[in-house]
């Protein structure tokens, strides 16, 4: 499949590299690419954590977070 260009892509790269960036939240309407855009942000930055809040599992760990838990998903990172 193709990637799009989105005008966001500058700006997410412009994120990563800020050293005191904080978290990133990324929400909007179903179906416009909020997930493909960080994919590819994932993959260009090899290094990432995605927390889809479409996955259950996903939902369960952002509803009842676990310090643990999302420490060892960073680690992982």
């Amino acid at each position: 499949m193709q990637y799009l260009k989105r005008r966001l892509d500058d700006w997410l790269s412009r994120w990563r590299a800020d050293p005191n960036r904080k978290p990133l939240l990324v929400k909007g309407a179903r179906q416009v690419g909020k997930t493909t855009l960080l994919g590819r942000l994932a993959e260009d930055a090899g290094r990432a954590v995605l927390l889809d809040c479409d996955n259950p599992d996903d939902r369960v760990l952002l509803s009842n977070p676990d310090k643990t838990r999302l420490a060892s998903l960073a680690k992982g990172a």
